[in-house]
């Protein structure tokens, strides 16, 4: 970014930002999505995940969808409040309950837990 005294220029630039992050949520679904959501059974009425909204990796819970992601940081929320959990950052899953996590080379990661050992 060019260095300048006006600071109108800097509020320009936010502005012109913040137009297009509003843009961006207004077309939250390309076109070839949106023909993929309509083609779906009318069984799989709740297309998106009742948490986040996400339209992918949809796992049926009760009677409604959960992406992946959400199921997993439900399933590891619950060990948080545990005493003896530890929590370790491995390259694999250790156990059922994980979070996946990825680093900045793109290796998948996973937050599992394990019982503390006395």
């Amino acid at each position: 970014m060019n260095k300048t005294a006006n600071p109108e220029d800097y509020s320009n630039i936010f502005r012109n930002l913040s137009a297009q992050i509003s843009e961006k949520k207004l077309r939250r679904y390309s076109a070839d999505e949106i023909r993929r959501l309509n083609n779906n059974s009318e069984e799989n009425f709740d297309r998106e995940c009742n948490i986040c909204g996400i339209s992918s990796n949809l796992l049926p819970v009760e009677d409604s969808f959960i992406c992946e992601n959400c199921l997993s940081f439900q399933e590891i929320s619950n060990e948080l409040i545990k005493n003896d959990a530890v929590f370790m950052v491995t390259n694999k899953k250790e156990n059922d309950t994980v979070l996946p996590l990825f680093d900045y080379s793109g290796e998948s990661l996973f937050l599992s837990t394990v019982k503390a050992e006395t």
